[in-house]
């Protein structure tokens, strides 16, 4: 915590950050760190890539940076049934390089442990079925507890051991990257030939957040969290998002 007063401090309670979710080109995004378990490629993170555009990011003046970890369950392996088993090699050894980075600029991070699911695993628009399976397979993880339970048992508990090690340089941890973009509830039938696999009603989200918040404050009691929306201001009511166990509620605007 003592990063984030200080950032505050510095800065008239303000931070100066940037956007970086993803690294390289956005086909990549659903491998940021690690190999994706539903499709083969290069991942997203190249040391050589990331330091350049890091040591860019702080000579322009941004303190902050705010990058997606699982996107689209990328560094996990996952059992037959979809099922996190835990991570892949290269996942934790990336985001290790990654933080050290950020702590080399003099830069802060906003993690994001989980971007909006279903717009962040591979996208298969000329198999339809193979598309809505794999995001029936990926959404299990957030509405499934067996499945929920594993990713927290077998991914996300090692990877916040991880970011432990670094809390002077987290600013705080976003839990859920616009899960309302996730539901039907919010988009409508909006996309749902290509977007099948989003549930019905935000709130079937809930336990999942709920229980990534409590994963983190038993590694980072002292670490703000929150949940980040979109959507139209409509869907952004604090009081919407209040069994996530949340500190802040974010606002992302697009131009």
């Amino acid at each position: 915590m003592g990063g984030y007063k200080n950032l505050l401090s510095e800065n008239d309670d303000f931070i100066y950050g940037v956007n970086l979710p993803w690294f390289g080109v956005s086909e990549k995004r659903f491998q940021t760190f690690g190999n994706s378990p539903f499709t083969t490629g290069d991942i997203g993170f190249n040391h050589e890539d990331v330091a350049l555009a890091l040591k860019n990011i702080a000579a322009i003046g941004f303190t902050s940076v705010r990058t997606w970890i699982f996107t689209g369950l990328g560094g996990t392996k996952l059992d037959e049934n979809g099922t996190v088993t835990g991570l892949t090699p290269e996942f934790l050894p990336n985001l290790i390089d990654f933080l050290e980075l950020i702590k080399e600029n003099g830069l802060t991070l906003n993690p994001i442990l989980m971007p909006h699911i279903i717009q962040s695993v591979p996208l298969f628009r000329d198999d339809s079925i193979k598309n809505s399976e794999t995001q029936a397979k990926a959404m299990r993880t957030m509405v499934d507890p067996d499945s929920r339970n594993a990713f927290i048992q077998n991914a996300l508990l090692p990877t916040l051991e991880v970011i432990k090690k670094y809390e002077d340089i987290i600013v705080g941890i976003d839990l859920y990257c616009e899960p309302e973009g996730d539901s039907f509830e919010n988009t409508g039938k909006f996309d749902i030939e290509v977007y099948p696999g989003r549930v019905e009603k935000l709130s079937e989200l809930t336990d999942f957040i709920k229980a990534e918040s409590d994963a983190v404050k038993s590694i980072m009691p002292q670490i703000k969290l929150m949940v980040s929306s979109s959507y139209g201001q409509n869907h952004v009511k604090f009081n919407t998002y209040l069994d996530y166990g949340i500190d802040v509620l974010g606002l992302d605007i697009y131009n």
